[in-house]
């Protein structure tokens, strides 16, 4: 015997016997037809039953594998039909695209691909604990797939908003990476292509005139300026009206090495200049302050509004520091018609976002705290870039040459410790120093575990500090005047007093043996500080300590 054939259909109607029909039987016999209408109406509402109470309410075990899962309700489901929800739960988050498959043993269900709410493949992370696949017969070029609604927990895929797109709708990474990769223009933030996260820092200190016109040196004509509105900041430019102008204003020197790939980059305004040519120059010099070449330049078009302009090159051979230049060439402008700000030299064959680095290392130098320590060991020549460090001798017969004061800025310090058993000769060719070492003289001689501490005035080498240098620090010595010291003392069992040497001001210290109580202070010579007990004191027998001489 046959079974009728059963569907999953909503039968309008039950057929009703007539008085006239024959008996019939088969597959398509009046007999057989409100049967199988009475059974297909059956299988639809039981599908529904395992819908709502099987398969949408419960989130079953899954199995399977990460990337091809599996579930079994009960009742099973005998087919998937569009708009089925399908519940589980996995153990192991999937790690790639992914399948799933529902009661696999039942009516020979074929897995299907798992699409993102993007309505593309899952590629890993997506399931992650619980899930829920709803059948969508349209995916899979029509041969049906399952779309993930819900996975708390797992990585969430949505289309991406169009680029311009200024709603309320969620972007994904692939927008916010589009975006970024583009154009990004905000309030106070201009850039196009692509903005590096990693910045290279500025190697030029006093790029754009925020220390004034330190370690330049100045073209006639232009000025470190600050522009009081606020928009460009401070910036070097043009005070007053220029007539054919021929000058070039340099910075001071970038230490550099031959074969190196630099980037000068400036904010540069033209708008003023009505004749001549302005020009942005990196220039190479070697060791002996010669000029090698031009690095790179670039000129600037006249008339032109502020925009940001920068030039790439290879450093020569024999190259041993650089210089930014502004050159101008026959250059007549209006009041402010020129103007170089937000400067930036940096290693590398493209410029980044500006930045400021050596100028805030310089800010830690101005507050008072050198840059390092730097241990001396033998002979050498200390460079310009390495003033504003503390240099230790720690082997004697040495010999240190300074770099010339001219090369470093005004007020740098240079201060130089030996501490050896043996002296050190500080040298200074074509300047000089100024200190109680040597003054007028281009070569010093520092003793064992003496200090100096020099400053540049662009000339010479003062000496402002240290042991012998200029100045009359009070030191303690064993001989009259000013700086004596000498012991105090009530010896135990003694009669007497404990008293300042006469004439002068001394500081004094002392400690009573006896009350097991200590004094300290400033008196007169002659002062009587403590009594012995025999000279009707308060009973003290032993005190002792020491004076210090600080005034005649």
């Amino acid at each position: 015997m046959t079974d009728l054939a059963e569907k999953d259909l909503w039968e309008p109607g039950i057929r009703q016997f007539e008085t006239s029909d024959s008996v019939m039987g088969g597959p398509d016999g009046v007999d057989n037809i409100p049967p199988r209408q009475l059974a297909n109406r059956t299988v639809y509402l039981r599908n529904r039953i395992a819908e709502i109470l099987g398969v949408s309410k419960t989130y079953v075990l899954a199995g399977g594998t990460a990337n091809a899962i599996t579930a079994s309700y009960t009742p099973a489901v005998p087919e998937v039909v569009d708009g089925q929800v399908f519940r589980g739960r996995v153990q192991t988050a999937n790690k790639g695209a992914t399948t799933f498959t529902p009661n696999p043993a039942k009516d020979g269900i074929a897995p299907s691909p798992v699409y993102g709410l993007d309505g593309q493949p899952l590629s890993g992370g997506e399931i992650v604990g619980k899930f829920a696949l709803e059948y969508d017969s349209t995916l899979n070029d029509g041969k049906g797939g399952y779309v993930l609604t819900d996975n708390p927990g797992g990585i969430r895929r949505t289309v991406a908003p169009a680029a311009s797109d200024n709603s309320n709708a969620v972007p994904n990474t692939s927008w916010i990476r589009t975006l970024i990769s583009g154009a990004l223009s905000v309030t106070g933030l201009s850039a196009s292509g692509k903005v590096d996260g990693a910045n290279c820092p500025n190697l030029l200190r006093n790029g754009s005139a925020e220390f004034g016109a330190l370690g330049w040196t100045m073209a006639a004509g232009l000025s470190a300026l600050t522009d009081t509105a606020g928009a460009t900041g401070t910036y070097f430019g043009n005070p007053a009206a220029l007539v054919a102008v021929t000058q070039s204003q340099n910075s001071e020197q970038v230490p550099v090495s031959p074969n190196v790939a630099l980037s000068l980059a400036y904010d540069v305004n033209t708008s003023g200049v009505n004749a001549g040519t302005v020009q942005l120059v990196l220039n190479a010099y070697n060791s002996s302050n010669e000029l090698l070449s031009a690095v790179k330049s670039l000129t600037i078009a006249n008339g032109t509004a502020s925009a940001r302009y920068s030039i790439t090159g290879t450093t020569p051979a024999k190259t041993a520091y650089v210089k930014a230049c502004f050159v101008l060439t026959g250059v007549s402008a209006s009041v402010g018609g020129i103007a170089f700000t937000r400067g930036k030299l940096e290693l590398g064959s493209s410029s980044s976002l500006y930045s400021n680095e050596a100028g805030l290392a310089f800010l830690q130098f101005l507050i008072g705290n050198f840059k390092g320590a730097i241990s001396l060991s033998t002979s050498s020549t200390i460079p310009a870039n390495q003033v504003g460090y503390e240099f230790q001798t720690s082997v004697g017969g040495i010999t240190s040459t300074l770099p010339h004061p001219s090369t470093v800025s005004a007020g740098s310090l240079l201060p130089m410790y030996n501490n050896s058993t043996g002296t050190q000769t500080l040298s200074v060719p074509g300047g000089n120093f100024n200190s109680a070492f040597g003054s007028g003289t281009s070569v010093i001689v520092l003793p064992p575990n003496a200090c100096v501490i020099l400053v540049s005035d662009n000339t010479s080498w003062n000496g402002i500090g240290g042991a012998g240098a200029v100045g009359s620090a009070v030191k303690p010595t064993n001989t009259a005047g000013v700086g004596q010291w000498t012991s105090l003392l009530i010896s135990a069992g003694t009669n007497g007093a404990m008293s300042l040497p006469p004439g002068g001001t001394w500081a004094y210290f002392y400690f009573n043996q006896t009350t097991a109580q200590s004094g300290v202070g400033i008196a007169a010579g002659g002062t009587v500080l403590l009594t012995g007990a025999a000279a009707g004191g308060p009973g003290i027998s032993q005190a002792s300590g020491f004076c210090w001489r600080i005034a005649q």
